[in-house]
C-alpha cells in the first residue's frame, strides 16, 4: 500500500496542501432583447354620415422590431380618444359592444378609463356624451393585457407595429352607441399617419 511521505503530512497539517482547482467556464451572459421606442401619430376618419367623430392623441409604445403582430410583446400607453357628439341628442357609448379592429379584420374587445386591468372581462358601465358635447377617455385592447409574474403587476402590450414602414396601416374603432334607446354600431376608420423611432434600448424581461 502506498504511504504518504512526511513532507506531504507536514504540508497537510499546516494547511498548505490544497486540492487542485477544477477548470471553470464563464457563465453565459443574460439574454437581452433589443427593443425600440416609437410614437405613432393617428388620424381618424370622420365621414359626415357618422354622428360621432374622434380626436386622437399620439401613442408612445415600446416594441421589438419588426413587431408586426398584434400585442405580441412590448409595452404601450393606452389610446387617448376624445369623442365628439355631432348630434343634438344625448349619445350613450356602450363599451361592451365596442372593439378595436385590426387592418386584417380581427376585432378585439376594449376597456376604457376607470376599469382596472384585472377586471378586463367584467361588464362595463356605459358613458354618456351630452348633445354637441365631448368625452375624453382612454382605450385598451383586452387581448393586450397580461399579468407579469416578474413584476407582480398587470401589463399592456404594444398594439401598434414596431416598424416605421407600417405608417399608412388602417385600423377601425367599432363603437356600439345608443340614442334615445335606439342602438347602432358606428365604424370609425383610424390610420397610422406617421411612426417615429424615438430611441433604442434593452429589455431584460
Amino acid at each position: 500500500m502506498k504511504t504518504v511521505g512526511m513532507p506531504a503530512i507536514a504540508l497537510a497539517l499546516c494547511g498548505c496542501l490544497t486540492a487542485p482547482s477544477l477548470p471553470t467556464s464563464p457563465l453565459p451572459p443574460r439574454r437581452r432583447a433589443a427593443t425600440s421606442t416609437y410614437t405613432a401619430t393617428l388620424s381618424a376618419g370622420s365621414p359626415e354620415s357618422n354622428p360621432i367623430a374622434l380626436e386622437l392623441q399620439p401613442v408612445t409604445y415600446r416594441a421589438a422590431p419588426p413587431q408586426l403582430s398584434f400585442c405580441v410583446g412590448g409595452k404601450s400607453e393606452p389610446l387617448s380618444v376624445t369623442f365628439v357628439n355631432r348630434t343634438a341628442k344625448a349619445m350613450v357609448v356602450e363599451w361592451d359592444r365596442s372593439a378595436l379592429v385590426e387592418p386584417d379584420g380581427q376585432s378585439h374587445r376594449i376597456i376604457h378609463g376607470g376599469v382596472k386591468l384585472s377586471d378586463r372581462n367584467a361588464p362595463q358601465a356605459p358613458s354618456v356624451i351630452a348633445p354637441g358635447g365631448k368625452l375624453t377617455d382612454i382605450i385598451v385592447p383586452v387581448d393586450c393585457i397580461r399579468w407579469l409574474d416578474i413584476l407582480s403587476q398587470w401589463h399592456t402590450g404594444a398594439f401598434l407595429p414596431g416598424n416605421v414602414a407600417a405608417a399608412g396601416q388602417k385600423y377601425s374603432l367599432l363603437l356600439g352607441v345608443a340614442t334615445e334607446g335606439k342602438q347602432e354600431a358606428i365604424m370609425v376608420p383610424i390610420e397610422i399617419a406617421r411612426i417615429e423611432l424615438r430611441d433604442r434600448d434593452f429589455d431584460d424581461r
